[in-house]
Formats: structure tokens, C-alpha cells, sequence
């Protein structure tokens, strides 16, 4: 019998082979449009699909005894997991490669357990070692591509900064989901998301593709807003708060091999050697600090 447990396992991996996928996808739709309008699709799309599904299924979007501190949570969560998550790395893919993205972003449970043990004042043995390993392969993904402030390498940053605010994000995540649920939460955050990715909508930003709306465009959106914005979220919402934030992101060190396999099947990108010994690198450091964990 699946316990509630492997459902959340299942579910984590789920989100992680279409964000793995998304970075390719991302690449794609950045011929056509903007990352911000990307991004304000996506939201537009997820949070609209989402009001509508808990109107049908009579869940409630009432948020009970809620307060100004829980308004500035919200908006935290809108900006972190939302905003300039998206802002910073759809951005970024437009400057550097889908794997390089995918790589870095691997990185995220390496620095939320970095993150928790300090609040915790426990360091191990193995979070070093993981983190010289990661660390190592990212120097060695982003060593000799280009020079300081080259494209790839501002690219590269942006991607940093995303995984950032998604660590920030994941601390955020749990205790707003205890209080007020998955559907609330999810909805909510993603409205704010909306709102507070305004200000980074360029002047000259449109919401319609440079050639004109395909069925390639509108299934590749669709794909971004439906599945990776809205199940996805919701599914990564739920293994946050029943797996905690450590054990959920361990995940993340898969999205690279799912974005390098469609980077070479979609976007014929080569395999190019020194990527692949970086995510051996990235890949195992993560696993080693992440070795004290309950699974």
C-alpha cells in the first residue's frame, strides 16, 4: 500500500522532470517573447486555471484570521517563488545554456542545507565536502567559457541569484501552508507573483510572440503555466510540508540530467565533456551533504 510518504516522493520527482524540461522549453519561447512576459503568462495562466478548479471542486480561497504580517509573508513568497525567481532565471537562460541553468539550479538543496544548519548551529563533515565538491563543479562549468562579465557569465549569475531567492522561498513555504493549505497558499502567492513582477515588465514588453501565436507557442505556455506553474507547485508545496525543505530538495540534483537529455533531443546542443564531469561533481557533492537526512 502507497503511503502518503511515497506519494510525496512521487509527486517531488514529478515536478522535477518537467522543470528539468522547462529550462528547454524556456530557451524556445525566449525567440518569441520577453523573459517578464514569460513569466506573466505563466502566472496569469496558472493562478486563473487554479481560481477556476477550486470554484468547481468547492475548495475555499478564504483566508482565515489573516493579518498584515501574513499580507508581507505572501508578498515574500510572490517575490521569492515567483517574480524574480522567474525574472532572474528565464533571464538567465536567455544568456547562458539550458544545462548551465539546470546545473546551477542543482545547487538549491546544497545551500538550503548550508542555510538550515546554520540556524541550527550543527555543521557536519559532510556539508563541507559536498559543498567544496559543488562548488568545484561549478567552476568548472563556468571556467573558461568566457571572461568576467561576458554574457555566459552574466547569465550564470542570474541563474545564482534565482537559486537564491528559491531557498528563500523554501523556508518561507511551509508554515504558510500549515496555516492556511496547499490551494490558498499556492493561489495566493502566485496572484502576488503577478503583482510584484509588474515593475520588471520592460517598456516596450508585450504579451504577444514577436511572429504571432502558433500551436507550438500556445502548447509550450500552456506546458509552463499548467503543468510546471500550477501542478507542479502545488505537488512541490505539498512534499515541502510533509517532507520538510531538505529532504524535498535532494531532487533538484536531477533537473540537469532531464535538462541535458532535452538540450541534446530538442535543441541538438552536443555533450560536451567538461558539462558532464561538472554535474558528476555538482550532482555528488549535493548527494554527500545530504547524506544525514531521513528519506
Amino acid at each position: 500500500m502507497r503511503t502518503p510518504r511515497f506519494r510525496r516522493h512521487l509527486g517531488a520527482f514529478f515536478c522535477i522532470v518537467v522543470w528539468g524540461l522547462s529550462f528547454v522549453v524556456t530557451k524556445q519561447l525566449l525567440n518569441e517573447l520577453t523573459p517578464a512576459a514569460i513569466a506573466m503568462i505563466r502566472f496569469i495562466l496558472s493562478s486563473g486555471f487554479l481560481g477556476v478548479y477550486c470554484l468547481l471542486n468547492a475548495h475555499s480561497l478564504k483566508l482565515q484570521a489573516f493579518t498584515f504580517y501574513d499580507f508581507s509573508v505572501f508578498i515574500l513568497l510572490g517575490l521569492c517563488g515567483y517574480s524574480l525567481y522567474f525574472w532572474f532565471e528565464n533571464t538567465g537562460v536567455g544568456l547562458t545554456t539550458a544545462g548551465n541553468t539546470a546545473l546551477i539550479v542543482t545547487t538549491i538543496p546544497l545551500f538550503t542545507e548550508l542555510i538550515a544548519s546554520w540556524r541550527s548551529r550543527s555543521f557536519s563533515p559532510q556539508l563541507y565536502f559536498g559543498l567544496v565538491l559543488s562548488l568545484l563543479g561549478v567552476y568548472s562549468l563556468v571556467s573558461g567559457q568566457v571572461q568576467l562579465g561576458g554574457e555566459h557569465f552574466i547569465g550564470n549569475l542570474f541563474i545564482f541569484i534565482a537559486v537564491f531567492c528559491w531557498v528563500a522561498y523554501s523556508f518561507l513555504i511551509p508554515p504558510v501552508v500549515k496555516k492556511f493549505g496547499i490551494l490558498p497558499t499556492t493561489f495566493y502567492a502566485s496572484l502576488c507573483g503577478i503583482f510584484t513582477l509588474l515593475p520588471l515588465l520592460e517598456q516596450d514588453s508585450t504579451l504577444i510572440p514577436s511572429h504571432g501565436w502558433t500551436w507550438t507557442i500556445i502548447s509550450l505556455l500552456m506546458f509552463l503555466s499548467l503543468i510546471c506553474s500550477l501542478l507542479a507547485f502545488i505537488l512541490w508545496n505539498q512534499a515541502l510540508y510533509d517532507l520538510g525543505e531538505g529532504v524535498t530538495n535532494v531532487y533538484i540534483y536531477l533537473i540537469p540530467v532531464i535538462t541535458l537529455w532535452g538540450e541534446y533531443v530538442f535543441l541538438n546542443q552536443p555533450l560536451e565533456m567538461n558539462k558532464l564531469v561538472s554535474a558528476m561533481l555538482i550532482i555528488l557533492g549535493v548527494v554527500i551533504s545530504q547524506q544525514r537526512l531521513r528519506i
